[in-house]
């Protein structure tokens, strides 16, 4: 038990270090969260959390880790101009940056109605998001689905990247562990790595994305569009 709890101890410092922890308490300060109530995914980048706001309406919040080096070594690839300059200048900077421009994207999709999480605010490293599941349980990962109409869910993703390119963003991490499905509909989720596309690799991203999904879907017999031909129907509407 003991190394259990040193092992428990040790997460919860790597996450909640004393900016973390100040900015979780002015959150809860603003009443956006009243309490935490456990994890629900952890990644190399960051740590998701459930949590409720004053009304016990359930929330997702997502913790970037700002000690985190293999995080640090993927960022300076999507990384703008501007996120650039700060990545080289201070690595807490950059990552406050990271959590804003997710935050931004995810506000971007959902106001032109692609099927994303509510983003609810930010705050330094802190992105507090709608849940999306039932009864407190998250919603599943797309791989973790196997009695789903994949035709349909197939035909919803195309279009949810389709739209999210004429808004100017690439997802850039797309693939089915990246996709929630939730009420028969699949949510594209963690836009950290989103870029928009005027940026240097976005069509590089964005043909990797279409790649990832149509091998996923091509593994479940859907008869999918060719790689450069959605890849062209996308740039080229």
């Amino acid at each position: 038990m003991k190394e259990k709890d040193s092992e428990r101890l040790a997460t919860l410092e790597e996450v909640f270090d004393h900016s973390t922890v100040m900015t979780a308490y002015s959150l809860i300060r603003k009443k956006i969260i009243d309490h935490f109530d456990g994890t629900l995914s952890t990644g190399k980048e960051s740590r998701v959390y459930l949590a409720f706001d004053l009304n016990n309406n359930l929330l997702a919040v997502k913790i970037y880790l700002i000690t985190s080096a293999e995080f640090k070594r993927g960022m300076r690839l999507y990384l703008d101009e501007y996120g650039l300059k700060l990545y080289n200048k201070n690595f807490r900077s950059a990552v406050f940056y990271w959590c804003e421009k997710e935050f931004k994207h995810l506000k971007i999709a959902y106001d032109a109605n692609i099927n994303v999480p509510k983003p609810i605010t930010y705050k330094n490293n802190i992105l507090v998001l709608e849940f999306l599941g039932e009864d407190g349980k998250p919603a599943p990962i797309l791989a973790e689905c196997y009695d789903i109409d994949y035709e349909k869910t197939y035909d919803i993703l195309v279009n949810d990247i389709k739209n999210l390119f004429n808004c100017g963003i690439v997802h850039a991490d797309l693939s089915e562990y990246n996709i929630l499905y939730h009420k028969e509909k699949p949510y594209l989720i963690d836009f950290g790595q989103s870029v928009k596309k005027n940026h240097p690799n976005a069509l590089y991203f964005l043909l990797r994305d279409i790649k990832n999904i149509n091998k996923f879907f091509r593994e479940r017999k859907v008869s999918v569009i060719e790689d450069y031909e959605l890849f062209e129907k996308i740039t080229n509407p």
